[in-house]
């Protein structure tokens, strides 16, 4: 609560430019998989055997991690990471290297500023 106020007052003395100085960051899995063309699953076969019914399982699904960073301008960061890679301290020190950076090149006054990162990583489904 003392934080949100802070932010209030900030608010209030800075006005709008206290939201160009805010950076979200979102994570969700994400999947993916190729699915099987029409072209791909024809076969030859004689017309008299019976037709051979087509399972409609799903294609092994491969998954992702989506990191992204945004503020209320543009994405400042978009990092794939893929399944079976962990999501640890020194992977995250180095997306947030990779968001400084980004900010640095393209912004550099953002940074001179401040920039409140808000990053909700919690799990959202269990």
């Amino acid at each position: 609560m003392g934080i949100d106020l802070e932010y209030l007052m900030w608010y209030e003395r800075q006005g709008d430019k206290f939201l160009d100085c805010i950076v979200n960051g979102y994570g969700s899995w994400c999947l993916h998989y190729d699915p099987e063309t029409k072209c791909m699953s024809q076969q030859w076969k004689h017309p008299s055997p019976p037709r051979l019914k087509k399972d409609h399982a799903i294609p092994t699904a491969g998954k992702v991690m989506l990191t992204l960073f945004f503020d209320c301008r543009r994405p400042w960061l978009i990092d794939w990471l893929p399944y079976g890679i962990i999501v640890n301290a020194n992977h995250f020190a180095e997306t947030l290297e990779q968001l400084r950076s980004t900010i640095k090149t393209n912004r550099p006054s953002m940074l001179s500023w401040a920039v409140i990162l808000l990053h909700d990583n919690a799990r959202p489904h269990s």
